[in-house]
């Protein structure tokens, strides 16, 4: 059985007008000190899915930019507003954060392999297996050309994520290596 998703790119003015209004009935956490990022990152790790916003202070000149001062994560029950301009070494302990849960789902075969048994609902990485394995084609042949594709494309992602995020990296180990 296979399942196709119609995913709409744009939706107008109206139709965004016409849609429920929604009260998040949450818990709202303030993390605004170093000490409550790590149980923060701990929640948000063991959730499935995870919604996030950020802010920044309002810019009416055009060229003007300023950072991101408030990262918004949320679960279904708590959602975590990250006062950045607060936290000096949050940038760094959360992209690596973002890069591990994005990593981790593209990633994931062993378990996946073992324990998913409907084709349609396989992680990237036991589909990409399928090519090499030659289960795509009832073991007749092996697909090299369409998993070299596939696992680009896998890579590229994490590999822009990890680019974008750099800067933060760096910052949090060359912060922790200073004397003083």
């Amino acid at each position: 059985m296979t399942t196709v998703n119609n995913f709409i790119d744009k939706i107008s003015n109206e139709q965004t007008a016409l849609l429920p209004a929604v009260e998040f009935r949450g818990e709202i956490r303030i993390v605004e000190h170093e000490r409550d990022i790590a149980a923060a990152c701990k929640t948000l790790a063991e959730q499935p899915v995870i919604g996030f916003d950020t802010e920044t202070r309002p810019s009416f000149r055009p060229g003007v930019t300023f950072r991101v001062s408030l990262l918004q994560l949320s679960t279904p029950t708590v959602c975590y507003l990250f006062r950045l301009n607060k936290i000096p070494l949050a940038k760094p302990i959360l992209a690596v954060q973002a890069l591990w849960a994005f990593m981790t789902p593209l990633q994931d075969f062993v378990i996946a392999k073992l324990i998913i048994r409907e084709p349609e609902l396989n992680t990237l990485a036991v589909g990409l297996q399928s090519f090499v394995s030659g289960s795509m084609t009832g073991g007749t042949q092996m697909q090299f050309t369409k998993f070299a594709a596939g696992s680009l494309l896998i890579a590229l992602p994490i590999a822009l994520l990890y680019i974008f995020l750099q800067k933060y990296l760096i910052s949090g180990l060359t912060a922790g290596g200073t004397k003083g």
